[in-house]
């Protein structure tokens, strides 16, 4: 059922638009995320997605939403007038010291790390530069599918990061980083590399929200390899894990940590993140067709380790993949075992055929992810049955801990069992 609203917003109001919903300007201009517009204009708003709509003249607009949209007026501490200020400084400060401009965003899950890289980037654009965003969230991210960080060189103005899809990858295969902290910083600097290489003004990094126990020491440690211009942390004065994540960093990172209001958005609850992963997996392989890959061509890499095969070997009792520089051995067993063996001491990585079945995989060449792809089935002969969109020739199939079940209505996350001096799972 539609409803419509006419409603006026004036400088000291925020119009909050949660979708389904589509908003019309019909006088005077509103601004959203960095972006005016005017009368005759309308954005739609997606499900779940919550969107800002702010006028320093007064304006007046249309709202439609749809089963499940609401909108509702707020006072003047939300929007990005909360960011203006301090953005605008950094801006005129830093751009005339560095170029690019690196800035780094952190703070907790949900304080709306999202929004403002949306901001910063159309901001940029509004000025005649350009922008480029890496999206470091491996669970929650908007340019990539989850397992995966991307970054996205922005040519125009947009309202929601989900409306992009990343020109580049780099594909972990977890979806969050605990216990894999070092794999995640490295591909966000070898990302960054890609960056500096093409003539691109600004730099945004968009982190995880993973800022409590190990996550604040990952956090510093990203910031102190990252190196980036400047460091936008958001949090909120009365929040104690706010504050802390701000004084570990500033302490760390002298003068160039420049502290944020979070921003006033809902709290995501479990099934809310899960919907949200799964329409990621949705996007990126819908229209997927089955591929036939011969193991005997390709490459095989599981977290930042690449492995070739071993002809020699016999499929389901022995190593088929053998590491080409540090020894480590790759093994597939015939075996219903509901986790990932990753044994420090014999050197080896096992996976059962529990854990293949149904994986989310990237397909790469020459160092490059070209997509992603599902195994529907492994056969004996060292063949596997891929249902991808990629269409491209391919010398790399990336292996995860993600499994897609059910037509893609359900995730299963395989544990990694990390046997050696201490064991644990992740």
């Amino acid at each position: 059922m539609l409803s419509e609203e006419v409603i006026s917003v004036d400088p000291k109001t925020t119009l909050m638009v949660q979708g389904p919903a589509e908003i019309e300007v019909l006088k005077n201009f509103v601004e959203i995320l960095g972006v005016k517009l005017y009368p005759n204009e309308r954005v739609n708003v997606r499900r779940n997605r919550l969107v800002p709509v702010e006028s320093s003249d007064g304006a007046l607009v249309s709202v439609i939403v749809s089963d499940g949209g609401k909108y509702w007026l707020n006072d003047f501490e939300c929007g990005v007038k909360i960011w203006s200020s301090e953005v605008e400084k950094v801006f005129g400060k830093l751009l005339l010291e560095a170029k690019p401009l690196q800035v780094m965003i952190v703070g907790e899950t949900d304080s709306g790390k999202s929004t403002l890289s949306t901001y910063l980037a159309n901001y940029a654009l509004s000025r005649g530069l350009k922008p480029c965003v890496l999206d470091g969230d491996l669970g929650q991210g908007d340019l990539a599918p989850p397992g995966c960080i991307g970054l996205k060189f922005v040519k125009k103005s947009f309202f929601d990061l989900r409306e992009l899809t990343a020109d580049y990858y780099e594909f972990i295969g977890v979806i969050s980083p605990r216990g894999f902290e070092e794999h995640v910083i490295d591909s966000i600097i070898r990302l960054k590399s890609l960056a500096l290489e093409r003539s691109v003004d600004m730099l945004i990094v968009n982190t995880d929200g993973y800022v409590k126990d190990r996550g604040l020491e990952y956090k510093v440690n990203s910031i102190l390899k990252f190196k980036p211009d400047v460091v936008l942390c958001l949090g909120d004065d009365s929040n104690l894990n706010s504050l802390g994540l701000f004084k570990s960093i500033s302490s760390v990172y002298h003068g160039k940590v420049v502290p944020l209001k979070m921003a006033k958005v809902k709290q995501k609850s479990r099934e809310e993140r899960l919907y949200r992963r799964l329409n990621q997996y949705r996007r990126f392989l819908r229209k997927g067709k089955p591929r036939s890959l011969n193991l005997f061509n390709l490459n095989i890499k599981f977290l930042d380790k690449n492995f070739y095969l071993n002809r020699g070997s016999f499929f389901g009792n022995y190593s088929i993949c053998k590491l080409n520089d540090a020894g480590f051995n790759l093994k597939i067993r015939p075996l219903d075992l509901q986790c990932i063996l990753y044994d420090l001491r014999n050197n080896e990585i096992i996976f059962s055929s529990y854990a293949l079945n149904r994986m989310f995989v990237a397909l790469g060449y020459k160092d490059m992810v070209k997509g992603f792809g599902l195994i529907i089935h492994v056969d004996p002969e060292m063949t596997l049955t891929i249902l991808t969109q990629v269409n491209d020739e391919v010398d790399t199939v990336h292996l995860s801990t993600i499994k897609l079940m059910n037509n893609l209505n359900n995730e299963v996350i395989v544990p990694v069992l990390k046997q050696g001096l201490q064991e644990q799972v992740v």
